[in-house]
């Protein structure tokens, strides 16, 4: 089990979820909470809207749950990681 509050946000079309992950930090989860016409333009509107959030961008981005980077931060487990 992982402790993790989180606080969140209704940002009109958007959800912002911000995790306070322990021994691992701070995590933010966007999520569109309309259809924007399909996968691929609602993934270009959450992106636009996370471009307002400056360094919170691909670089950042973690495709993986919290109890993987537990235990890839304890050296337990290696995290295979994907472009998200």
């Amino acid at each position: 089990m992982v402790d993790k509050p989180r606080s969140v946000f209704n940002c009109g079309d958007f959800h912002v979820c911000v995790d306070e992950v322990a021994e691992l930090g701070s995590f933010a989860e966007i999520e569109a909470v309309k259809d924007f016409g399909g996968v691929e333009k609602t993934l270009q509107e959450v992106r636009s809207f996370a471009h307002g959030f400056g360094s919170l961008l691909a670089a950042d981005c973690v495709n993986a749950g919290y109890p993987d980077l537990v235990l890839t931060k304890r050296g337990l487990f290696k995290l295979r990681t994907k472009k998200v």
